[in-house]
């Protein structure tokens, strides 16, 4: 019964996070209009229409009026909202871990589909990571300080190799976020993931030309795994490092 319920609220709250980042990133009201429609023939959505997870399925991936496809960003963020919710219970992770996780997910999603991060949802990361690490915020303070080393490294990579600003503001701000959450080494694990993560992703779409060098690639989805990653595998992650290397 726990998990059923928790199934339920997670995929109502993906349906209404994906309207947030729909609206918000499209610049509309978001009390008008008061209720959801199609993003493509604008028609308002009964009831029906937005039971999460199975009108998706149930229209085939489209719209149940004018029958053009419904982005699949949708569906994907609420079986994530589930999966996140499930993972919680059967895990035992604390919900304002898990609240962060969602966060991030929201994160991850309206970086890919707009390469834009509305203010709201860095806001809300903020909040719950504070609100998850208070005890341990003031001893984590000196992690600033990579942020800024960092900074300036991707500042002087801007100028010499891209020749114009490629990293978001948004992105040095989730850096910041978690400097105070994170102890020194899973932080110095979470910067270092974020960017090999980054440059072997984007170094694979650049050689197989899926994207050109030119190209804005959204950095958000390599902090976000890599914040996963070293939330729940960073102690197991470390301590394989120095087995490796036998130190």
């Amino acid at each position: 019964m726990q998990i059923l319920m928790a199934i339920i609220f997670y995929s109502i709250a993906a349906s209404f996070f994906s309207m947030l980042i729909y609206r918000l990133n499209n610049d509309v009201s978001l009390i008008n209009p008061k209720n959801s429609i199609c993003p493509h023939c604008k028609h308002q959505l009964a009831p029906h229409d937005l039971i999460p997870i199975y009108s998706y399925l149930k229209n085939g991936g489209k719209c149940a009026y004018c029958k053009k496809k419904i982005d699949l960003n949708y569906f994907l963020l609420e079986i994530i909202f589930v999966l996140w919710g499930v993972l919680g219970i059967v895990f035992k992770i604390p919900l304002l871990t898990v609240f962060l996780c969602l966060s991030l997910a929201v994160i991850l999603f309206s970086d890919l589909k707009y390469k834009e991060i509305p203010y709201l949802f860095m806001g809300l990361t903020a909040v719950l990571a504070a609100t998850a690490a208070y005890k341990t915020i003031l001893s984590n303070w000196q992690n600033i300080f990579l942020v800024i080393i960092f900074y300036a490294v991707i500042k002087t990579v801007e100028t010499v190799y891209y020749k114009k600003e490629v990293f978001g503001r948004a992105d040095i701000i989730l850096f910041v976020i978690f400097s105070f959450y994170f102890s020194i080494n899973n932080f110095i694990l979470f910067i270092y993931l974020s960017f090999f993560l980054g440059a072997v992703v984007s170094g694979l779409l650049m050689l197989f030309r899926v994207v050109s060098k030119q190209a804005l690639i959204p950095f958000a989805p390599y902090i976000v795994i890599s914040f996963y990653l070293t939330e729940f595998f960073g102690r197991q992650i470390i301590a394989g490092y120095w087995k490796l290397f036998d130190v």
